[in-house]
């Protein structure tokens, strides 16, 4: 069976979630995101290849991308989407702005 869109949503959760865990330049020292924090993600998508190869990959699929969507609003990259929104387009007087996070200092690997 072909599972290549679970496969390409695979490799954009890791670029988004790489994305989102690296520390910005001006922000102290700059480390990648911890191997740990790869695991949810090489299991959720090791189990939607199962599913996909079972017979059943609109399911894995579509599974996959929804997955990679809500990474984008809830994960890390979403935190920093979210920050950057608020930087180039600050909000009008009155207005409040888009709800930030706080950066995640869970640690990592220097």
């Amino acid at each position: 069976m072909n599972s290549g869109s679970v496969s390409a949503a695979f490799w954009v959760s890791v670029f988004l979630h790489t994305i989102g865990s690296v520390d910005m330049p001006g922000k102290g020292e700059r480390k990648m995101p911890a191997p740990r924090s790869y695991v949810a993600i090489i299991t959720l998508f090791s189990i939607l290849h199962l599913v996909a190869d079972a017979g059943q990959e609109r399911v894995a699929s579509a599974a996959a991308w929804i997955t990679v969507l809500i990474s984008m609003i809830k994960g890390p990259f979403g935190d920093k989407f979210t920050n950057f929104i608020n930087a180039v387009a600050p909000p009008s007087p009155g207005a409040s702005p888009l709800p930030t996070t706080p950066p995640d200092l869970s640690g990592g690997t220097p």
